[in-house]
């Protein structure tokens, strides 16, 4: 539950409440795929929204968070034709 309004009613979120469960649920499913997917994916923070959205079901602003989270824990390296994962493999 996120909050409860005047009128009674609850505005709710399917996200977990907090930042950091919710960029490390993101962030999990970003590194999993990436990792999946022989280290690249052909998406950067630069994306289209409709493509994010195809790719991974979130939005732009949670994939550049997660993505924001990866690169912070220099575990991947973002170029100009997508991401690449520098990180230890499974």
């Amino acid at each position: 539950m996120k909050t409860v309004r005047e009128d009674n009613k609850l505005d709710i979120t399917l996200q977990p409440i907090g930042y950091r469960q919710y960029i490390d649920v993101n962030t999990a499913m970003l590194a999993k795929r990436l990792q999946g997917r022989t280290g690249f994916l052909p998406l950067t923070d630069k994306s289209s929204a409709e493509e994010i959205h195809a790719e991974f079901g979130i939005s732009k602003k949670a994939f550049k968070k997660a993505l924001g989270a990866l690169y912070k824990d220099r575990l991947v390296r973002i170029e100009e034709m997508g991401i690449i994962w520098v990180g230890p493999q499974r």
